[in-house]
């Protein structure tokens, strides 16, 4: 899953330079909000996150789980109704609090969930021990595709909508450039929290305390 993380970032500018902080200008009319969470922001975001999300597969949602891995089906569409069902009940509940998720914290904790989800099939003999990524790959990619379309329209802005689309579709590209034999062998591997974008942007209500 880590080779996902080259490929999921939005198209952004360069990072501006730490650590001189202008004074925040009022945004302007027309001017996108950024939507991703700073790094600082992210790391405890995240944590809080995955321990939501395996919380519902493991406890509330468990039962549901099982009974979709049971289903005869394409195991990875199977595990991409899996987490797209506990992504989107987590997103919504968290903003009926008045709380928002950046599209790089889901997307972070999103790679955990599946990895789980993957481990839940394996268990279940459902998904083979071995040679089992393309299939955990497709059904992460097929959950953050259910997000976007079935989140509560209201909590999520055109801005995020957006940036998981942007992510989708360069998850995509990242994985036909690999099947294909295309993908840069010299490009070094970047970290969860390089997803992040540090720049100036409004600040969102986290997930902490809630």
């Amino acid at each position: 899953m880590a080779g996902l993380l080259q490929q999921a970032q939005p198209q952004q500018a360069p990072p501006q330079q730490p650590p001189q902080q202008a004074p925040q200008q009022p945004q302007q009319e027309g001017q996108q909000r950024n939507p991703m969470a700073s790094p600082g922001e992210a790391k405890p975001m995240v944590s809080a996150l995955v321990e939501r999300l395996l919380t519902f597969l493991y406890e509330k949602g468990a039962d549901a789980v099982a009974q979709i891995l049971e289903r005869e089906g394409n195991i990875a569409n199977l595990m991409g109704e899996i987490l797209g069902m506990i992504m989107v009940t987590v997103y919504n509940g968290m903003a009926q609090k008045g709380k928002t998720i950046p599209p790089n914290v889901m997307v972070q904790a999103g790679m955990e969930l599946s990895k789980a989800v993957g481990e839940m099939a394996m268990e279940m003999g459902r998904l083979p021990r071995e040679n089992n990524a393309e299939a955990i790959e497709s059904a992460f990619m097929l959950g953050l595709g259910k997000l976007g379309k079935n989140a509560d329209q209201e909590a999520m802005s055109p801005e995020e909508r957006q940036a998981y689309k942007q992510i989708v579709e360069a998850l995509m590209s990242g994985r036909e450039k690999a099947m294909s034999g295309g993908q840069p062998q010299d490009q070094p591997m970047q970290s969860p929290q390089q997803m992040e974008q540090p720049q100036s942007r409004q600040p969102s209500q986290g997930l902490m305390g809630g």
